[in-house]
């Protein structure tokens, strides 16, 4: 391990009792391809493609200026091309790409050969779907804010943009960074006031869970690039964003559908908890199947309860929350609680309170975990790719998800049931 990789890795902890992980103090979650990619796209898809990737730049731009910010100060990075060259390696670290960053004051130009996003777009739907827009806005936003962080500029004052992309057929990925418009922006999210601002944790928890957790943990933290920068993992490829962001694109999508169409917020909700779903069961599925999971909870899940265990415990340790199994009725019903959802923090910190939950990712996570736990014969150690899950989904199953309780509404804590429906 580096030098520099051992000073980030000291930055790394964890919010006393609420299993978020802070880099510096700015909040992180690790998330597989199948949600980052099933989320940005539906941004795009309720705002259109340019809209869409403009929000998500800027709402990139925000978060990783905080991190980078965070990070420069606290390990005395002075100097642009020293601060140019630590984002590169932050940036691989975290399982987003290894870019390469030439950036003067007035912008420059960013170059890759593979990124997370373009990477997982080609593994996933390459022969199948034809791409018109390119992929890469998350990676366009860090390169605006290294730019503003490397030479001292105002923040929220560089713009970036993908010109190629290899979800596009190009052969690289190529991104220019010029000055912009000035833009307002909100209050960092930092962990201090995530402290202030969370549930009250409860006293117990479930040894057998915050055991199983604190191993994954150790297994989560190894997960970072390798050569290309990309983050390998079973069945597909990590990467960790700050939360923030996700909580961000979807207030500012829904703010969107509510005031143009409001008709269509419910199918907007539905998209961004489908979300979740997907990376519950085509993510969380493929590591509780893995060979590796056996080795960290020394055995294959083959019970309902131990799936379901397994999940919570890996959304824990992925920085999503503490997450508690508070009712379980195999086949029938599953309640889970958080004293606060990473997904919740933007809209906790910075919106007015809203009237219903609005932890989409998590409310898809425990339907898709609900799923997991009774749709798949365990003792085979299935292979759960795309065709699986299609095939699977291509039937009502009889379950349904909702948040009765969320922090965003002034409740206590988070609460999400996923339920099963009889016909008749």
């Amino acid at each position: 391990m580096s030098d520099l990789k051992r000073r980030l890795r000291a930055q790394q902890t964890w919010l006393p009792g609420h299993e978020l992980e802070l880099w510096g103090e700015v909040p992180l979650v690790l998330h597989g391809h199948h949600f980052h990619l099933f989320w940005d796209q539906t941004i795009d898809d309720t705002l259109g493609p340019e809209v869409g990737q403009l929000v998500r730049t800027h709402a990139a731009r925000e978060v990783f200026h905080d991190l980078l910010e965070q990070l420069v100060v606290r390990l005395e990075i002075d100097g642009a091309s020293e601060r140019l060259r630590f984002f590169e390696e932050l940036y691989a670290e975290l399982g987003q790409g290894r870019v390469s960053l030439s950036l003067a004051r007035d912008g420059g130009l960013v170059v890759a050969d593979e990124l997370h996003y373009g990477r997982s777009w080609l593994d996933k739907y390459g022969d199948r779907v034809r791409k018109r827009w390119p992929v890469d806005a998350v990676t366009a936003g860090f390169a605006a804010a290294a730019t503003e962080l490397a030479h001292d500029l105002p923040r929220e004052s560089i713009d970036a943009t993908e010109r190629e992309c290899v979800a596009l057929g190009d052969r690289r990925c190529a991104i220019r960074v010029q000055p912009g418009t000035l833009a307002p922006r909100k209050g960092s999210v930092l962990g201090p006031k995530l402290a202030a601002a969370l549930g009250p944790v409860p006293n117990d928890d479930d040894p057998e869970l915050v055991e199983l957790g604190e191993a994954l943990r150790g297994y989560f933290s190894g997960v970072s690039g390798d050569e290309r920068g990309l983050a390998a993992g079973p069945g597909l490829l990590w990467a960790r964003m700050p939360a923030v962001y996700f909580g961000r694109v979807a207030a500012e999508a829904l703010q969107h559908a509510q005031a143009v169409s409001p008709g269509s917020t419910p199918l907007l909700e539905a998209l961004l908890i489908e979300a979740g779903r997907s990376d519950a069961f085509l993510s969380w599925g493929n590591l509780l199947a893995a060979p590796e999971w056996e080795a960290i909870a020394g055995q294959t899940p083959t019970e309902v309860s131990q799936v379901v265990r397994g999940g919570l415990a890996i959304a824990r340790a992925t920085g999503q929350g503490r997450w508690s199994l508070a009712e379980l009725e195999p086949g029938q019903r599953l309640v889970v609680r958080s004293p606060g959802n990473a997904e919740v923090l933007h809209t906790l910190l910075r919106e007015d309170r809203v009237q219903r939950g609005i932890c989409f990712g998590a409310q898809g996570a425990v339907l898709g975990l609900a799923l997991l736990a009774h749709h798949v014969d365990w003792s085979r150690r299935p292979e759960l790719g795309l065709p699986h899950y299609e095939d699977l989904f291509r039937a009502d199953l009889g379950w349904r998800v909702r948040e009765p309780r969320c922090l965003a509404k002034g409740d206590p804590y988070c609460e999400v049931v996923a339920h099963r429906i009889h016909a008749g």
